[in-house]
């Protein structure tokens, strides 16, 4: 009694338990030794108590199977407890609290596994030893159930799932000891088993790159939880928890071994290494192995197992995706950048077909077999970028015109964009244009200043070049101008000027044809451009008045014969007509019009002459 009293008051506890447990729990308790699975220390229990069949702890704890035991979790925490108490394990054990806590994200797909959520197709139903590790240490280990793995981590032998003698794969439902064939009970007495699988040493597999592959393993072992922290990861990895990066390196050596993304077969050593060693030297050392890997068959690429799709596997974490994504972005640019012909014409190439996916367009230019345009490099990369998307909306300008304001050194922020195909900006701004013209545009607008964009358009052709005149010209002082209702969508339609005469200065100061007045646009880019509707634009295709995808010359093509009829208000009212009854005035004239639903084009020669305005 006085050696009772003396022990401390959680194993006082946990003795009273067992006391009053008698009839729910095995008579010889067993403690979760390092490295053990709870299956694994109940299947050790069952041949400790002096059984063969181990239905005993699953009717004890009233469990389906020994393979559910594999993938009970926090959120089974009834199942868990009844386990512990028909074991006779203590609660307050550390290696029991893991088990009782729930770790956030475990779901029907994901289960913890030692305080990491795992993948739960990693976890194999069968049994598997390692016959050198049984004879040192006397215990299943739960790492021999991670299904990518054939080797024993720590003696690197490799795991043994059948019988030597009987050949039948080794399973749960008998325990003869962790060490013995649950298929082959001694003749002499059949509570023992007769192979003894210690006698069966395997052979070691061999590993080339031994710090990679144990970087791997040290991620999910639970006996190695010390190394984790020794080991220095990429900033990208800093809130990647170790169940997802483990399941990256698992994705990642399954395309190395050619195999469809999830789970299957073991993997080869030799993939395992290379995916660590990827990881490793993150970002270098995997761009490098995914580069290898880019030119993977259409077969490849059917079943998914090539890295062009590793960012869009759904078995990885929405966070890893995001990683994977800006990787394979920036490979993506780089095998555009070396697909550009600097000696060829520098015009972008007119489309033969109806432009697709931003994506899919640039996949096509890096696996084009011919060289392509440094202006069509630059444009693709700039439409498959949505912050190069957002600035375009912002400006209120067709997306290509930004490859001549990047080129002015107007955008520096697309410079780790646009840098491998277009070298480093040649101007001297230091920040956006839109910063600079926040900064030296007025607020107060009034109301007899004209708004820009009209004024500009109806001048005319407005290009790249045209813009980065106009927006040179307002940062150095020679044009005056205002903003209109600041918190508009589009940074053009709210500036206002009031001196035409300097804008039509800066608009006919020079040649202003571009390099982009070539390159396709979408029907969003023709829609910034003409300054109209995408229902407008979409009815002037299906007319065909304009090109599937027009350029910048169909439509100086079309302004060149036609007008719409805000744009002849604007001309006239700057050739000081009088536009209050225009509409009447055209409407019973004989200028020659097309009317595209409700939308009516104009001969812009047949409107000079009826209004008398001049070239």
């Amino acid at each position: 009694m006085t050696e009772l009293l003396e022990r401390p008051e959680a194993e006082i506890a946990h003795i009273v338990g067992l006391a009053a447990s008698v009839g729910r729990t095995l008579a010889v308790p067993v403690d979760l030794e390092a490295g053990e699975h709870l299956r694994d220390a109940a299947f050790r229990a069952v041949s400790r108590n002096g059984f063969s069949d181990s239905s005993v702890v699953l009717n004890l704890a009233k469990s389906k199977s020994f393979k559910s035991l594999a993938a009970l979790h926090g959120a089974a925490a009834d199942d868990i407890s009844r386990l512990i108490d028909a074991l006779g394990i203590r609660k307050d054990a550390d290696a029991v609290k893991q088990f009782l806590t729930e770790t956030a994200g475990s779901s029907r797909d994901w289960v913890e596994f030692f305080g990491v959520n795992l993948r739960r197709g990693h976890l194999t139903s069968r049994r598997r030893v390692s016959p050198t590790s049984l004879r040192k240490y006397g215990k299943q280990k739960a790492m021999w159930s991670l299904q990518p793995f054939n080797f024993d981590v720590a003696t690197r032998e490799r795991l043994l799932d059948h019988c030597p003698v009987c050949q039948e794969q080794l399973g749960w439902s008998r325990s003869f000891g962790v060490e013995f064939c649950d298929r082959c009970p001694s003749a002499q007495n059949c509570f023992e088993g007769a192979v003894d699988l210690r006698d069966f040493p395997q052979p070691l597999v061999g590993a080339g790159d031994d710090a990679a592959l144990q970087f791997v393993t040290d991620i999910i072992d639970p006996e190695v939880a010390h190394c984790r922290s020794a080991r220095t990861l990429h900033p990208d990895f800093t809130d990647v928890g170790r169940g997802e990066l483990f399941q990256l390196a698992i994705q990642i050596a399954g395309r190395l071994d050619k195999t469809p993304p999830g789970w299957g077969d073991c993997l080869t050593v030799s993939s395992i290494e290379r995916a660590g060693r990827a990881i490793m030297e993150w970002p270098n050392g995997f761009d490098l192995l995914a580069e290898s890997h880019d030119a993977a068959s259409r077969e490849e690429a059917e079943l998914g197992v090539g890295f062009e799709r590793l960012h869009v596997d759904r078995t990885l974490s929405a966070q890893v995706r995001r990683i994977l994504k800006q990787r394979f972005e920036k490979r993506l640019r780089k095998r555009v950048a070396r697909k550009i012909d600097w000696s060829s014409p520098l015009a972008g190439t007119r489309p033969g077909r109806t432009l697709k996916h931003s994506r899919g367009e640039l996949k096509r230019l890096a696996s084009s077999p011919t060289d392509v345009s440094p202006i069509d490099a630059a444009v693709l990369l700039l439409r498959n970028s949505p912050h190069a998307r957002s600035i375009a909306a912002e400006l209120g300008l067709p997306l290509p015109f930004l490859v001549d304001l990047f080129d002015a050194g107007m955008l520096p922020e697309l410079g780790a964009l646009l840098k491998e195909v277009r070298g480093s900006c040649t101007g001297h701004w230091g920040s956006s244009v839109h910063d600079q013209l926040s900064r030296t545009t007025s607020s107060a607008a009034t109301d007899n200043m004209l708004p820009l964009w009209p004024m500009c358009f109806a001048l005319t052709h407005l290009t790249g070049p045209h813009w980065v005149r106009i927006f040179q010209a307002i940062v150095d002082g020679d044009l005056q101008t205002a903003r209109w209702r600041p918190s508009g969508p589009a940074l053009v339609k709210q500036l206002r000027c009031e001196d035409i005469g300097a804008l039509s200065r800066v608009l006919n100061s020079g040649i202003c044809t571009s390099y982009t007045d070539e390159v396709p646009l979408t029907q969003c880019d023709a829609s910034f451009a003409l300054g109209r509707s995408r229902m407008t634009i979409h009815n002037l295709v299906n007319n065909e008045m304009l090109p599937s995808n027009p350029t910048g010359l169909d439509i100086c093509e079309l302004r060149r014969k036609w007008m719409f009829l805000a744009e002849i208000s604007d001309l006239a009212s700057l050739d000081g007509k009088d536009v209050s009854n225009l509409r009447q005035v055209l409407g019973a004239s004989k200028v020659a019009r097309i009317s595209i639903g409700d939308t009516t084009l104009w001969s812009r020669l047949g409107v000079r002459e009826c209004l008398s305005i001049g070239n």
